[in-house]
C-alpha cells in the first residue's frame, strides 16, 4: 500500500500512532521512525484468502446506538455499492469491522429494538479471490448477535440498517 491509496481513517490512525500533528512534524524530520498501522480484526477474512480493499478505524466509543435506513422514500432496494456512497456522504455512518467488533464484544448492550434488522459496517470492504466486494454486518439470531458479510453486488433492501451514535 502506498501513502496516497490510504483513506482518511487510515491517515487519522497514522497521525494518532505519532502522536499528533508534533509526532508527524517528527517523523517528516526523520526523528521517528513507525510501523505500518494494520487493524487487528478478531474475525480476519485474510485467513480465508480475502483481501482488506478498505478499512477506518473503530470510531465508536458508546454501545448507545441507533440504526438508520439508507433507502429513499420511494425505493424499496439499491445497489450494495451505493448504500456505501450514501452512508458515506449523507449520513455519516461510515463505521468498519472494528466497530463491528467492538459491538459484539458489548453486545447484551445492543438495543433491542435493532434485533430486527442486519446493522452494516461499510466502512470496512473485503474481496475475495473472485474478486467479490463485501462488507461486515451484525445479525440477531439463536438470542444473540453474530458477524457476517453480505456481498455489495446484492440488493440491499429495508431488512438493513446503517449505525450511527445514538444523539
Amino acid at each position: 500500500m502506498k501513502y496516497g491509496d490510504l483513506n482518511l481513517g487510515q491517515m487519522e490512525a497514522i497521525v494518532n500512532k505519532l502522536g499528533g500533528m508534533d509526532g508527524v512534524r517528527r517523523f517528516l524530520s526523520g526523528e521517528t521512525v513507525i510501523k505500518a498501522v494494520e487493524p487487528s480484526f478478531r474475525h480476519d477474512k485474510c485467513k480465508d484468502g480475502w483481501t482488506l480493499s478498505e478499512n477506518v478505524s473503530r470510531r465508536l466509543t458508546s454501545v448507545k446506538i441507533d440504526g438508520v435506513s439508507f433507502l429513499k422514500e420511494t425505493e424499496t432496494y439499491i445497489n450494495g455499492e451505493e448504500m456505501v456512497r450514501r452512508a458515506r456522504t449523507e449520513f455519516n455512518a461510515n463505521y468498519g469491522q472494528e466497530d463491528a467488533e467492538y459491538l459484539l464484544e458489548h453486545q447484551d448492550k445492543i438495543p433491542a429494538k435493532l434485533r430486527e434488522f442486519y446493522l452494516v459496517f461499510p466502512g470496512t470492504i473485503w474481496q475475495d479471490s473472485g474478486g467479490l466486494r463485501g462488507v461486515p454486518s451484525l445479525g440477531w439470531r439463536g438470542g444473540q448477535w453474530y458477524l457476517r458479510f453480505f456481498w455489495l453486488g446484492s440488493d440491499w433492501d429495508s431488512g438493513l440498517r446503517l449505525v450511527v451514535p445514538s444523539k
